[in-house]
């Protein structure tokens, strides 16, 4: 398993998890050009 800087840790899932949860679906990154 090639691991990356970014690649987060089983430990920081369980704090990020949630917050992704309550975000809005579509909001987060780069809006969508159509």
């Amino acid at each position: 398993v090639i691991r990356y800087p970014s690649d987060l840790i089983d430990e920081e899932w369980e704090i990020l998890e949630p917050i992704f949860n309550e975000l809005e679906p579509y909001t987060v990154g780069r809006p969508r050009k159509s």
